[in-house]
């Protein structure tokens, strides 16, 4: 009986295993970091290729934390230019937006502006 829960845990544990490989194969993964921020960009796709999710991130990672908690960013690539206001929540913000295309070799650029202040962030793949 031990036997039995013994192999059916181990398959269960390598279908998930299996799947979790599969998943990430649809992921392409931007990382940055600048003096004060660290920043992620991650687009899935569908299985078919036929769309795009991002999500990104971006952290705060500077010794104080800036009293004002709204920043402007702007994330800049050649294929798109994008600029919102967001509130820091803690030492993070984070959103999500669709593209319909993408290029593994782009360089993606965060601007982030707090009180005034610019810093510039470049992801690569």
């Amino acid at each position: 009986m031990i036997r039995n829960m013994s192999c059916f845990l181990l398959f269960i544990f390598i279908i998930i295993s299996l799947l979790g490989c599969a998943a990430k194969d649809n992921e392409v993964i931007y990382r940055g970091e600048s003096q004060n921020w660290r920043a992620s960009y991650t687009i899935s796709t569908s299985p078919k290729g036929e769309n795009y999710d991002v999500n990104w991130q971006l952290i705060y990672v500077g010794q104080t934390i800036p009293k004002n908690n709204v920043i402007t960013y702007e994330i800049i690539s050649e294929h798109s230019n994008i600029k919102a206001d967001v509130k820091l929540i803690g030492d993070r913000t984070e959103g999500k937006s669709s593209t319909y295309f993408y290029d593994e070799n782009e360089i993606i650029q965060f601007i982030i502006t707090i009180d005034g202040e610019e810093e510039r962030v470049v992801l690569q793949h």
